[in-house]
């Protein structure tokens, strides 16, 4: 199966130009492929590794690396193609630090690895990574903070808020474009009206929203799917718990499962 996170965005020409402008030393035009592809490339680590406060640390090793590099960019594959192989390798420079180093106290990647190494390959722990499952897991799970208590402070509350309502858009759109559904106006959906449409219903700022279109409009479903597999976590949980099974061993039984297609998931928690 093709893991389609790491499909990059729709190539541009200025990537061309930005790249031949940066290798001659334009740092400017550097700082604007990282705007660019930096929130692609910690989605892809996040993904990788178990400790969030890793994320941030192994993207900018990767930009810093890409940075020295540039000069043996030949333009034969894609920008983001030659970054993606940098992170990965990265990637893999800390599998290979963390195999060699003691587990310290608290530390999350040596925590997480000791409850699912005896049962989960190599595939299943670290690239085997289905949208609806990951994404949807995400959404449930900042919902039951707010349900805990933890999104008390309005400010919080607002960002989770604001954060809904631009995926709440960013389905309108997938639909709209991919289906060829009519606006409720009478008109087209198409590139046009699904970027004013996310000017409308987002806060985010502007070259982070017109990567965001260009991603859903090259990517059919994948927006959808977040908020199908969130509906699925929170339809399983509850159908756990009404069967006296406490929230903590529901948590812990789907975890220890892996990434997993949401029909097996449902299967799995049956």
């Amino acid at each position: 199966m093709t893991d389609r996170s790491a499909a990059p965005p729709a190539p541009t020409d200025s990537d061309a130009l930005l790249v031949e402008r940066a290798a001659a030393g334009d740092h400017r035009a550097y700082e604007l492929l990282v705007i660019k592809y930096q929130r692609r490339i910690e989605r892809l680590i996040g993904r990788m590794v178990r400790d969030v406060d890793l994320v941030p640390d192994i993207a900018q090793e990767t930009f810093i690396r890409a940075w020295r590099a540039l000069h043996q960019f030949r333009g034969d594959a894609q920008f983001y193609t030659w970054l993606y192989r940098i992170a990965h390798n990265r990637l893999a420079d800390h599998w290979r630090a963390a195999r060699h180093r003691p587990p310290a106290p608290g530390d999350a990647d040596a925590r997480t690895a000791a409850i699912v190494d005896p049962d989960l390959n190599t595939w299943r722990k670290l690239a085997s990574f289905t949208s609806g499952h990951g994404e949807g897991w995400a959404l449930y799970a900042e919902r039951l903070m707010a349900e805990l208590g933890w999104l008390e402070d309005a400010g919080n509350r607002m960002g989770m808020l604001d954060a809904q309502r631009f995926r709440a858009a960013r389905v309108v759109l997938d639909i709209g474009v991919h289906c060829g559904m009519t606006a409720p106006d009478g008109g087209v959906w198409d590139a046009e009206r699904a970027w004013t449409f996310l000017q409308t219903h987002s806060a985010m700022a502007e070259e982070n929203l017109r990567f965001e279109l260009d991603r859903y409009l090259g990517w059919p479903g994948q927006a959808p799917s977040y908020a199908i597999g969130q509906r699925i976590w929170q339809q399983l949980r509850d159908d756990s718990l009404a069967r006296g099974v406490s929230l903590k061993d529901f948590h812990s039984r789907a975890l220890d499962l892996g990434g997993l297609p949401l029909d097996v998931l449902r299967s799995a928690l049956a």
